[in-house]
């Protein structure tokens, strides 16, 4: 009977040493699953604050990109470009403290890349286009060893990851151009998509007659409508007394488009007219920088109805000939505007920047 109770007992002490080793296991296990949970929340927040800041630097070196392409730096401060940025990755947070305080080495985290980007292509360090002839991008890359489980390493000690943010911003299309700015002449999508495709920058167009094969644009009076010669000659006359300002276009803005025959508009020998207008506003070479839309067309015919505006084009009107009744231009790129970029490119670029990639 006594053998039987040290068996009986010596089984319950077995007993309790499994149960305390399965409890300290399970304890083990859950506190693993914790560290685990706290882990991927923490790398979780610092992926997010590191796109954040990604983001940041992207947009701020392609601001100050912008701003030194609309005061026409050449060349382009690139350094300049890269202590903007840098300085704003310093000053941006990362789980709980300033990135330029984790240690002197804090820039070895970052890297800045200014290039080239359009839909086509996306970022590229070389120039593949001559519509995006001038650096328009800044890229943006971080990438941060995390140490993993930090509130409870004695678990996991030796795991580390690598976090890692991409960010590019750009220079595209202005969707705006502001008051006093825009000719009252647009050009229709086709002659860049069809006549121009890919190639458009320095090319040649006729503003007038409107059936001629260089030309592919149309005339509009703005906000006074409805359109028509007397109505434009009386910009022109505004324009050049003072007395009417261009208003401000909006991407999507419908404004009605003419062409056929409307010279007496742009040469009239007792009213003010065009040819006044480009006189005015020459320089000694006789070329007039102008800003003019792009409006949603299908061919190069004369338009005669509302149409809206899909971008904008920096041009310069070298001539008004009065005896041949002709208007020539050339229609430029990487011109840029003090304007938000999102639209499409037709060569005026805004110089406020949007993230891209």
């Amino acid at each position: 009977m006594m053998k039987l109770n040290i068996i009986i007992k010596k089984n319950n002490n077995e007993s309790g040493a499994i149960a305390v080793m399965t409890a300290f296991f399970i304890i083990f296990v859950l506190i693993g699953v914790a560290a685990l949970a706290i882990d991927i929340g923490k790398l979780t927040t610092t992926r997010n604050e590191l796109q954040n800041i990604a983001d940041a630097v992207a947009l701020a070196g392609t601001a100050e990109l912008g701003r030194q392409h609309l005061e026409k730096m050449n060349p382009i401060d690139e350094f300049e470009i890269h202590d903007v940025a840098m300085q704003i990755a310093a000053s941006n947070f990362i789980s709980g403290k300033p990135l330029g305080m984790f240690g002197e080495n804090w820039e070895q985290y970052i890297e800045i890349l200014i290039g080239y980007w359009d839909e086509k292509h996306g970022f590229t360090l070389e120039k593949v286009s001559n519509i995006v002839g001038q650096k328009n991008s800044v890229k943006a890359r971080l990438n941060l060893k995390e140490a993993a489980h930090g509130q409870l390493k004695f678990v996991f000690s030796n795991y580390t990851k690598d976090i890692r943010a991409d960010a590019t911003a750009a220079l595209t299309g202005a969707i705006n151009i502001g008051e006093g700015v825009a000719t009252p002449v647009g050009i229709s999508a086709y002659w860049y998509n069809h006549t121009w495709p890919g190639n458009f920058c320095d090319q040649p167009i006729k503003f007038y007659p409107a059936n001629d094969p260089e030309a592919c644009a149309g005339w509009n009076t703005f906000d006074l409508n409805p359109a028509s010669a007397n109505q434009l000659r009386g910009i022109f006359e505004g324009m050049l007394d003072g007395t009417y300002t261009s208003p401000e276009l909006n991407l999507g803005d419908g404004l009605e488009f003419i062409g056929g025959n409307i010279a007496n508009a742009f040469c009239h020998n007792n009213h003010p007219d065009l040819e006044d207008l480009w006189e005015a506003n020459r320089d000694e070479d006789g070329n007039w920088f102008t800003i003019v839309a792009v409006y949603d067309w299908h061919d190069c015919s004369n338009p005669n109805t509302l149409i809206p505006i899909i971008g904008f084009s920096g041009a310069i009107i070298h001539s008004v000939d009065c005896n041949n009744h002709e208007i020539v231009a050339t229609v430029l790129c990487n011109e840029h505007h003090y304007s938000r970029g999102g639209g499409a490119n037709y060569g005026l670029l805004g110089s406020i920047p949007n993230l891209v990639e």
